[in-house]
C-alpha cells in the first residue's frame, strides 16, 4: 500500500486516468489540511510492483471545495481534462487542461463549463470527434451533455445537449466504444 494523500483521514473524492504518452497515471483529488480545501493533482510511477508520486500541484486554491472529479485523458492532445463541481461556488462545473512532464503535474486556468448546480459528472474520450464529452445531471433532475475541445491548455466548450429532461437517478457513467466510435451514457 502506498499512501498519495496523507493530510486526510476521511475518503476523499478522487480520479486516476492513464496518460499512455507519458506512460504515468495522473491522480487529482480534494486535499483538506487545517480545514482549508483545495484540489490537488500527482503523477504516479509504476515501476515493477513499486510505486511512486511526484510532488503534488494545486490546480484549485485553497478555499475551493472540488468534488465530482473527473479525469480524462485525450491522447491526440497529449493532455488530461481534470473535470469538477465546487461546492464553494454554488457546485457549477469546471475544467482545467493538465500537462504531464516526467513526474510533474501543470495546469491551464479553470473554465466554467456549467453555471449551474449539478450531482454528478462523468465524462471520456470520442475517438470518431477528437473530443471528450462531460455529461452531469443539472439540479439532479436534468441529464446534460457537452463536447469539450482541447488545443495546448485551452478549453472550448461545445453545444450543451439535453439527454434527459426527467432524470432523476444521481448516478450514471460515460463510456467511449472505440471500434464504434461512439459514446454511451447509461
Amino acid at each position: 500500500e502506498v499512501v498519495f494523500n496523507s493530510n486526510y483521514s476521511q475518503p476523499v473524492p478522487y480520479s486516476l486516468c492513464y496518460h499512455s504518452n507519458a506512460q504515468k497515471i495522473v491522480v487529482n483529488y480534494r486535499q483538506i489540511i487545517v480545514g482549508v480545501t483545495s484540489g490537488q493533482g500527482r503523477v504516479a510511477t509504476i515501476s515493477g510492483t513499486s510505486v511512486s508520486f511526484g510532488s503534488a500541484y494545486q490546480w484549485l486554491g485553497g478555499g475551493g471545495n472540488p468534488f465530482n472529479i473527473n479525469s480524462i485523458y485525450d491522447p491526440v492532445a497529449n493532455k488530461v481534462l481534470c473535470a469538477f463541481s465546487d461546492s464553494n461556488v454554488s457546485s457549477y462545473g469546471y475544467a482545467n487542461v493538465q500537462t504531464v512532464s516526467g513526474t510533474t503535474l501543470t495546469s491551464g486556468s479553470n473554465v466554467t463549463f456549467v453555471s449551474s448546480p449539478f450531482g454528478f459528472l462523468s465524462g471520456a474520450y470520442d475517438i470518431g470527434t477528437g473530443r471528450i464529452l462531460l455529461s452531469y445531471n443539472v439540479q439532479c433532475t436534468q441529464l446534460r451533455s457537452k463536447p469539450v475541445t482541447i488545443s495546448g491548455t485551452t478549453i472550448t466548450l461545445g453545444t450543451q445537449s439535453n439527454i434527459d429532461a426527467s432524470y432523476v437517478a444521481n448516478i450514471f457513467s460515460v463510456v467511449a466504444d472505440s471500434n464504434a466510435q461512439k459514446i454511451v451514457v447509461s
